[in-house]
């Protein structure tokens, strides 16, 4: 019945959209909240805008110990690429970050991020925000690479079973057939195996938005002279190998899949464009700011916990 009032509810928000020509994304008070509707959190479901933020001082938490660092974005040559923006989700709202909801959702599980530099940057933020919250206990077991992943097999085993482990791998796969050799791995050591007692949910890997490039994927080692690139939203997602075939492998499994893709596909500004000292492009990790992409994959954490299977 539920399944039949959204569908109903869809319709009428698609045709009033229509009618009006544009719909606002600042619209809440008429949205349904993204995950109680929608188990699955499809891509197009979750798909929105990013919106400046005018009045940020009561947005997140500023961490001293990362301030001024290279990816905190807070330098002077920097701080244009860190402006405060917030996610808003077209046809569902999806609610803001809250610490102290966060932490009695976790309800005293520990957390793991596993995999590259910007699940640790995920990482990063989520422990800034949740400081002041006694009893969180987050950890991260880093790795890229094939080679990285039966290394870090062990500390996988020890993960008690009723934590919650937050994977993703994918950055450092440029190459399609690379990717499913590993893929082919992790389905054959970790799902049909079970190489952790823990609760897995797969993330979508990010987009990125490196000039010359077709789906926005690394190519080559090249100077930012005219910073990170947008990419068209439909070519972007048609060559972007890498969430189709990891989310196809999580979803025979009944592997939760958190769409963070979608809010980073038109984030191209909000990476934090160049390494200083060398001045090449980095157009894969993003501003670690109180408000930004990293908030955002936290709401959407915080949204599953809520309404998932896991609650």
């Amino acid at each position: 019945m539920k399944h039949i009032l959204y569908e109903l509810w869809l319709v009428l928000w698609i045709l009033g959209c229509t009618s009006r020509c544009s719909c606002s994304p600042n619209l809440t008070s008429t949205k349904k909240p993204c995950f109680p509707w929608n188990p699955k959190y499809s891509s197009t479901y979750i798909q929105g805008e990013w919106v400046e933020i005018e009045n940020h001082s009561s947005y997140g938490t500023l961490c001293s110990e990362h301030y001024g660092s290279e990816r905190s974005c807070t330098s002077k040559q920097k701080k244009k690429f860190a402006r405060p923006k917030h996610f808003e989700p077209y046809r569902c709202s999806l609610p803001d970050f809250d610490a102290h909801l966060f932490r009695q959702l976790l309800n005293k599980r520990s957390l793991y991020f596993v995999g590259d530099s910007v699940m640790m940057q995920q990482k990063t933020r989520l422990q800034c925000e949740l400081k002041d919250e006694r009893g969180v206990q987050i950890f991260g077991i880093r790795f890229s690479q094939q080679k990285h992943f039966r290394n870090a097999l062990r500390r996988l085993e020890k993960i008690p079973a009723e934590a919650i482990i937050l994977l993703n791998v994918g950055l450092h796969y440029n190459h399609e057939v690379e990717y499913v050799s590993f893929l082919q791995e992790f389905e054959k050591v970790c799902l049909r195996k079970k190489c952790s007692k823990g609760n897995f949910i797969w993330q979508e890997t990010a987009a990125q938005h490196f000039p010359n490039s077709r789906n926005g994927y690394f190519t080559k080692h090249i100077r930012c002279v005219k910073g990170c690139t947008r990419i068209d939203r439909d070519e972007m997602i048609s060559a972007d190998f890498r969430n189709k075939v990891a989310n196809k492998v999580m979803m025979k499994y009944g592997i939760t899949v958190l769409p963070v893709f979608e809010l980073t596909q038109d984030a191209h500004d909000m990476h934090i464009q160049f390494n200083s000292k060398s001045g090449l492009c980095d157009c894969t990790h993003y501003c670690n700011s109180p408000f930004g992409v990293f908030r955002a994959y936290n709401r959407i954490l915080q949204a599953y916990l809520q309404y998932g299977k896991l609650n």
